[in-house]
């Protein structure tokens, strides 16, 4: 495939399959013009994304969307900051991981930038949105789906989010007990809604 693509590859999705380190090694080593990559890290070794990276930072100038699942893999802080620092102009980021202790500091710290963040994690809470919305100062649209029994966001973290063009919230937890307390969403125009509704899904696909 990569190869009959002659160079061209724009956007690859293995976020739904299992995908070796020495296939990312592949696609960043034949893909220049590649914009977005989705894959699992699944039983990896700690080092294999760091290497991978540095070589897509060296070979796809062009790679602004990043999204990740994380499965049986030592996910670190090191792996945000690795991230953040190698591609210092990344426009979306999305992270699929099961608890969250601390990522949304280390997001907010290493990945300024950003224009679009998804998050899927137990345990965030409304400072962790206070960090992210204090961090990513360019940030236009959250998505996040969590899992807390005390998720609750208070006026200051509200006023926040209405500068944001937009964003969807879910709490697991109440949902599962049919109480989905879903926030609105602020658009500046139609367009903009129907980009953050088709892009959200990516985040809520798999509940």
């Amino acid at each position: 495939m990569f190869d009959r693509s002659d160079g061209c590859l724009i956007e690859y999705d293995a976020s739904t399959v299992y995908l070796e380190w020495k296939d990312m090694e592949y696609i960043f080593e034949r893909s220049p013009k590649l914009e977005k990559i989705s894959f699992q890290c699944n039983g990896w070794l700690p080092s294999f994304l760091e290497d991978q990276f540095t070589i897509a930072s060296i070979r796809c100038h062009s790679l602004k969307n990043i999204e990740i699942d994380v499965y049986s893999y030592n996910f670190c802080y090191s792996d945000i900051e690795c991230i953040g620092r190698l591609f210092p102009n990344l426009e979306m980021f999305r992270l699929e991981k099961d608890h969250n202790f601390g990522w949304t500091d280390e997001i907010a710290r290493n990945m300024g930038g950003l224009f679009e963040l998804q998050l899927k994690m137990s345990n965030i809470v409304a400072d962790d949105l206070r960090t992210i919305l204090d961090g990513c100062l360019k940030l236009q649209f959250l998505g996040v789906v969590t899992n807390s029994t005390t998720f609750l966001l208070d006026d200051d973290v509200k006023e926040r989010l209405k500068r944001l063009q937009g964003y969807e919230i879910y709490n697991i937890f109440e949902w599962q007990k049919q109480r989905l307390k879903r926030l609105p969403c602020v658009f500046t125009n139609m367009e903009d809604a129907k980009i953050v509704r088709m892009r959200f899904i990516l985040v809520i696909k798999l509940l």
